[in-house]
């Protein structure tokens, strides 16, 4: 076990191992959030992410936790977590030239990436109303 447990329900969240702190005294770099996602895809392992993530997209050295979403849904990890082409609508998920469709997102949802933790409600969601999404 490399960090302390969180209990959401029945699921059990380890820092380092099913959690990922995004920002905090620290933010992990694009490749080591990269290398997390991954080693998570591969291991079957439903991941949570929390700290820093205020934005939906790349701000000021932070990550987007749509972002986090594209590098669950399409794969190309570093690729997905720079990028800051991503739109989405009630028909599809777009990021990077790829597109995905609503049930693509639930699958990433259900199978990987459960959740994300900010200490903020409303600066995501005003962000989001920014890029016209919400």
């Amino acid at each position: 076990m490399e960090g302390p447990e969180e209990r959401q329900g029945d699921v059990v969240y380890r820092e380092g191992e099913t959690k990922l702190r995004c920002g905090g005294a620290s933010v992990p770099s694009v490749e080591e959030v990269a290398d997390f996602v991954r080693r998570c895809r591969d291991e079957g392992l439903r991941f949570k992410a929390t700290a820093g993530l205020h934005h939906a997209l790349p701000t000021d050295g932070e990550h987007g936790f749509l972002n986090l979403l594209a590098a669950s849904v399409f794969g190309d990890e570093e690729e997905m977590l720079a990028t800051r082409d991503i739109s989405l609508d009630a028909t599809s998920f777009r990021a990077a030239g790829r597109t995905a469709d609503p049930e693509a997102c639930e699958r990433a949802r259900r199978e990987l990436f459960a959740s994300i933790g900010s200490c903020s409600f409303s600066e995501p969601v005003g962000e989001l109303r920014e890029h016209g999404i919400l």
